[in-house]
C-alpha cells in the first residue's frame, strides 16, 4: 500500500483503543459499533532473567531515523561532528569538507 493511500485512510478514520481484558474484547467485537472496523493489535514482551551484565550504561546507538534538512557542506560536516556518538577529528572533518567541496565543483 502506497502512503498516499494510507494517509487517505488515516484522514478519514477514528482510532480508538479499547480495553483489552479478553470478556471485554469479544463484547465489544459482537457489538454493531464494532462492524466494519480495522483492529490493530500491539505486542509487549518481557525476556526473563535478562540484565545489563553490570555495565553501568548501556550501549547506546546513533538515532540515524532523525532526518535533518541541511543547506550547505559545513551544516553536513556539523551534524556528522556535533552528534553525540561522533568521534570525527577537527582533520578529519577538514579533510571530508574539502572532499565535499571538490565531489561538488
Amino acid at each position: 500500500m502506497r502512503y498516499t493511500e494510507i494517509k487517505k485512510l488515516i484522514e478519514t478514520m477514528q482510532l480508538d483503543e479499547v480495553s483489552m481484558s479478553p470478556s471485554t474484547l469479544q463484547k465489544f467485537l459482537n457489538s454493531p459499533e464494532a462492524d466494519g472496523m480495522m483492529i490493530g493489535i500491539e505486542f509487549e514482551m518481557a525476556v526473563p532473567n535478562v540484565d545489563a551484565n553490570g555495565e553501568q550504561e548501556p550501549d547506546w546507538e546513533p538515532d540515524y531515523d532523525y532526518n535533518e534538512s541541511c543547506g550547505s557542506i559545513d551544516e553536513i560536516i556539523n551534524f556528522f561532528r556535533n552528534g553525540d556518538f561522533s568521534s570525527m577529528s577537527r582533520s578529519d572533518a577538514d579533510r571530508y569538507r574539502d572532499d565535499l567541496t571538490n565531489e561538488y565543483w
